[in-house]
């Protein structure tokens, strides 16, 4: 929402404590938001290479059916509607290969799920030594591999910067890794304040790092803060958060709509302070998504279309007499709901704390002649 460049969101200048703000837990939204995707994806992992055609399939429909209506929608939305901070500077169709505004996203969550699903299916991960070997080798790839805007097709470099916490989410479920007490969890928060205070001193330009060290940085401090925030997890409890987060994919995709709209609704009223555009965009970018999403569930094809979730012909209700008991074991019941509790509010967690910019967006890259 505050806009990953000075014209972007709320125009807020490179120099003002809403950038530095953003700019402070640019090493934390992201790869929040990635462990979590890794973390749900590990409770049904592919495990065989039979499996592996179903994920394709099930995540091309989640995720690539989106990135082409919504994708579509924000682009004709650019192009039309007057007072929007940019306008598009590339083809309608060249949005959906490279990375455009939020929705990059989306395509480096595509890569890496695919990714995973191939070393699933050949056992790298069965084991918590081997996902340390691919694990450590995915961050030395991010630190060490520079992939030029040329070639960043299908935002490639987000699921490379990606990948490692998305592996750590992997091993936080299926390995049942970090979660730390004690004294693990008192060097967790030293290292921590250390690798953040270095972050810091980066962000307020005190001190510069070459492009290497910089990537290095941005695993540790995310790693770490992850790693103390799930450890942390069963400190908050509220279930309208975990109400909210069922609906993350929703404000995820259509955030910006509603958030742009606020802003403009209230600069043609007259109100250009940031703290109320901040205020009534947050608030407006969580609350309209979920209206919205509640107002389609009834239309299967809009659903598909929108939120590329699966259609499912409605469940006809046998009469009670004819209905079958069942016998399930109610501990078994109450902990899976209190589980899946937990992961919806984490990934409002994320979702909170990536407010500032849902992913950021993306300046459009710069393509190869022949693209042209």
């Amino acid at each position: 929402m505050i806009g990953a460049t000075a014209t972007q969101g709320l125009l807020a200048p490179d120099d003002s404590p809403w950038r530095y703000a953003y700019l402070a837990l640019a090493d934390i939204r992201l790869p929040l938001f990635t462990v979590i995707s890794g973390y749900v994806y590990a409770m049904r992992p592919v495990e065989r290479w039979q499996n592996y055609p179903r994920l394709v399939a099930g995540k091309s429909r989640r995720l690539l059916i989106p990135l082409i209506t919504v994708g579509t929608l924000l682009y004709a939305a650019l192009e039309i509607v007057p007072d929007t901070n940019s306008k598009p500077s590339v083809a309608l169709w060249q949005t959906y290969l490279f990375g455009f505004e939020h929705l990059w996203f989306l395509q480096s969550i595509f890569l890496i799920f695919l990714t995973v699903g191939v070393l699933d299916s050949w056992g790298a991960l069965a084991s918590r030594q081997s996902w340390a070997v691919v694990t450590i080798a995915a961050s030395i790839v991010f630190v060490i591999v520079h992939i030029p805007p040329t070639l960043d097709v299908f935002t490639v470099s987000g699921a490379v910067r990606l990948l490692p916490f998305f592996l750590l989410g992997y091993g936080l479920r299926r390995h049942s890794l970090f979660d730390l007490r004690g004294r693990p969890a008192l060097l967790a928060v030293a290292a921590f304040a250390a690798v953040y205070a270095v972050r810091l001193l980066v962000v307020f330009r005190v001190y510069s790092l070459d492009v290497h060290a910089d990537r290095a940085l941005t695993i540790a401090v995310g790693a770490i803060a992850v790693v103390l925030i799930y450890s942390a997890r069963n400190l908050v409890n509220a279930r309208v958060l975990v109400w909210i987060g069922g609906f993350s994919f929703g404000i995820y995709l259509f955030h910006v709509f509603a958030t742009a709209a606020s802003r403009i609704a209230l600069e043609h009223l007259g109100l250009h302070a940031r703290p109320e555009l901040f205020v009534v965009g947050l608030v407006a970018g969580i609350a309209a998504p979920i209206a919205f999403q509640l107002a389609v569930r009834r239309s299967r094809l809009l659903h598909t279309l929108l939120f590329g979730e699966k259609t499912q012909a409605p469940v006809r209700r046998r009469p009670a007499l004819e209905a079958a008991p069942r016998t399930r074991n109610p501990w078994t019941i109450g902990q899976a709901t209190i589980g899946q509790a937990r992961v919806e509010l984490a990934r409002l967690s994320a979702f909170v704390t990536r407010i500032g910019s849902m992913p950021e967006r993306r300046a459009a890259p710069t393509r190869p002649p022949s693209v042209h």
